[in-house]
């Protein structure tokens, strides 16, 4: 994804990235000459500008090259009509300059002659980088009115076009209360699944280092989504997915690395995550799977003093800002104690 723009809801064009669509689209409808080349790249270095407008256009039409073949078509149907609307509007044709001038004093929305309704669908309007350090939970509101909350240690990135909204997890745990727009889809990704919704409150977790099982972990707290998942080996240059799972309110969907399947249950209401509330709840659970999930919320690690520890079984609910109720509940419920060493908490056996 690209920079934040600090203007993200503009509704034309700048000239720098005008000029970014022409030079895109005479490089793939040719010929290129080295002549071609040479003016390109004096135009890339002739200010900061158009090398941002350049990176964005590549970007769009990297998206654009991912729309599936029902997609496409229907794309294809509206610059048809846009054209048509277009040519209704402007007097006899005249240069590529000044038939952009005339296309946008008739109709805004279709932004140049070469630029078709799907470059301005696509084009990025809001994009926003978010992370938490470790043990921080922090709420974020988009622009849209959609909310997430993201766990310990998380980043993300978000991207709005007029068509799509999209957010892409590169590591950690998000919440998100989607705010309705059926004309805008709203997607989650994370490597082997792609999660889309309308609108609804679900969570999205992917902590390969952290956790088994060490795939993606979709929860659905409130509305339906579906999750496409298993990544097929087919040689494309985009993600194309062999299962679709629907959930709906109070399912959980597991998956392993690969995105195949390893779960997918109904929980009881009071199984749902609680971590929004800086909480874990844990039902006959492996004493060592527990320590991992605390790890995630403490830059002081909890540490197994004695192997045969590990398989020990917990239920309890924990609050994983404090660290000396967590030990007196091992304590008391497990034959342990939990003493400090080395700037760490260590279970030895009592």
């Amino acid at each position: 994804m690209r920079p934040y723009s600090p203007n993200p809801h503009r509704e034309t064009l700048t000239e720098s990235e005008a000029d970014a669509v022409d030079w895109t689209l005479k490089k793939q409808h040719g010929p290129w000459t080295e002549t071609e080349e040479q003016v390109f790249q004096a135009w890339l270095a002739e200010k900061p500008s158009n090398q941002s407008a350049m990176a964005q256009c590549e970007a769009v039409d990297a998206t654009l090259k991912n729309l599936r073949a029902e997609q496409l078509a229907g794309l294809r149907a509206q610059i048809l009509i846009d054209k048509a609307i277009l040519n209704s509007c402007s007097p006899a044709k005249t240069s590529r300059k000044s038939f952009r001038v005339a296309a946008l004093a008739c109709l805004p929305v279709v932004l140049t002659a070469a630029i078709s309704v799907a470059w301005y669908q696509f084009w990025p309007v809001e994009q926003h980088q978010f992370q938490t350090a470790v043990g921080e939970i922090k709420n974020v509101k988009l622009g849209d009115g959609t909310q997430l909350t993201l766990d310990t240690n998380t980043h993300l990135e978000v991207q709005y076009t007029r068509a799509r909204r999209t957010v892409e997890i590169s590591r950690g745990q998000v919440r998100f209360d989607v705010q309705r727009d059926p004309g805008r889809p709203f997607t989650v990704t994370v490597p082997q699944a792609r999660v889309q919704v309308l609108g609804t409150l679900f969570d999205v977790r992917w902590t390969p280092d952290h956790s088994t099982p060490t795939g993606p972990v979709v929860t659905v707290k409130q509305g339906h989504v579906a999750v496409e998942h298993s990544i097929k080996n087919n040689g494309l240059p985009f993600n194309d997915y062999a299962h679709r799972t629907e959930l709906v309110a109070v399912q959980q969907l597991a998956l392993d690395a690969k995105g195949k399947t390893i779960s997918l249950q109904n929980l009881q209401s009071r199984s749902l995550p609680e971590w929004t509330l800086h909480r874990i709840t844990v039902v006959n659970t492996r004493l060592d799977e527990l320590l991992v999930e605390l790890n995630r919320y403490s830059s002081t690690p909890w540490q197994l003093g004695h192997k045969e520890l590990a398989s020990l079984k917990v239920s309890a609910s924990f609050d994983v800002r404090n660290k000396q109720a967590i030990s007196e509940v091992l304590n008391q419920a497990l034959p342990l104690e939990v003493i400090q060493q080395n700037q760490q908490q260590l279970l030895v056996r009592k």
